[in-house]
């Protein structure tokens, strides 16, 4: 399964120095993980989900939590 994380951060593109915490976790699982400011988080998960689906894949979005009544 192809993880693609949209998490919010100081500014767009943003890669800390040093990973801790989840920020870790989830380089070390192999997420792909996009970095933007809190404002564009819908446009960019928009983005990303509409190139996966353009590259064949069906992409799923989960909301902050990863809570869904499915």
């Amino acid at each position: 399964m192809k993880v693609v994380l949209v998490k919010s951060g100081p500014r767009d593109g943003y890669d800390p120095e040093e990973y801790d915490g989840n920020h870790l976790l989830h380089f070390l699982m192999g997420a792909n993980i996009r970095v933007v400011r809190p404002e564009n988080s819908r446009g960019a998960t928009e983005e990303i989900m509409e190139r996966l689906r353009t590259e064949g894949h069906r992409p799923y979005h989960m909301v902050v939590g990863g809570f869904t009544p499915i």
